[in-house]
């Protein structure tokens, strides 16, 4: 998780959120690494208006993460930063399928390429990472069953760190 906040660690997605909340007194994004979470859930975003900014809160499940893969882990923290960043753009304040309909169509492929850069994995296991939480969208329908299948399996072995770098 450190890494993927890291201000060295550079990508499409990091390069985004920086430049959104890095100068920025307006916004503020906090990471929690909790254990309230259901094991169903790997993560979660919420925002709420304060005084004189906007505060977006990233929950991370600790209880789920600690096992997974560096590269799920990774994954799971730039889909929740760019619910924030959606947030941000005021693309989305309501709800978290638009926000999932918006990854689905148009970060799939800045997800995957920030896995590449950084890990030893194949573009199609990264893709289907990218796809991770996105399966109650339009775009995900419109797979095949097999493919589906497939990117569901990824990522259950990269969740249960079957595959990838374990986290230590």
């Amino acid at each position: 998780m450190d890494k993927a906040v890291d201000s060295q660690f550079k990508n499409q997605i990091t390069s985004l959120i920086y430049n959104a909340f890095g100068q920025s007194e307006k916004f503020n994004i906090e990471i929690y690494d909790i254990t309230t979470l259901a094991d169903t859930v790997d993560g979660s975003t919420m925002w709420m208006p304060q005084l004189d900014r906007l505060l977006f809160t990233i929950d991370l499940n600790r209880n789920v993460l600690s096992n997974s893969s560096k590269e799920y882990v990774m994954v799971t923290v730039f889909h929740e930063l760019l619910h924030a960043y959606m947030g941000y753009l005021n693309i989305n304040m309501s709800t978290e399928s638009l926000d999932h309909e918006n990854m689905a169509n148009s970060y799939l492929n800045l997800l995957s390429q920030a896995l590449m850069e950084h890990y030893s994995i194949s573009s199609t296991e990264a893709t289907h990472l990218a796809w991770g939480g996105l399966h109650k969208t339009s775009k995900w329908e419109k797979l095949s069953t097999h493919q589906k299948n497939q990117i569901i399996a990824t990522n259950q072995k990269y969740r249960n760190s079957e595959k990838g770098v374990k986290c230590q």
